[in-house]
């Protein structure tokens, strides 16, 4: 959740893979790693905060009482980035270095 306060505060892009998905009416696990790439900057899809600034024109899901929570609970970080290595597990970073670090180590 910080990551992506973060990012905002600072005028960064969002860069998230969900909402791009969800642009192209497509449900996230189906929205394959190939798919984000290719779709990258597609800056028509609304959606696609990959290629956009600021956050999506309309929410691309309903929260619920937790996700609401989360949002006024979550912990104040540095962090910027964040990925998911191939066993699910969250790796955050506080800038772009340490970032491209993570994926070497935990992707490829």
């Amino acid at each position: 959740m910080s990551v992506f306060y973060n990012r905002l505060q600072n005028g960064m892009q969002l860069d998230a893979d969900i909402s791009l998905c969800y642009g192209l009416e497509r449900p996230y696990s189906a929205c394959t790693p190939s798919v984000i790439v290719e779709h990258l900057r597609d800056t028509e899809n609304k959606r696609n905060t990959r290629a956009r600034k600021g956050i999506p024109p309309t929410p691309i899901a309903n929260p619920d009482k937790e996700s609401i929570t989360a949002l006024f609970t979550a912990k104040k970080t540095l962090y910027l980035f964040y990925l998911h290595d191939t066993s699910g597990i969250l790796h955050l970073s506080k800038d772009l270095s340490e970032h491209e670090m993570n994926k070497s180590k935990y992707l490829d």
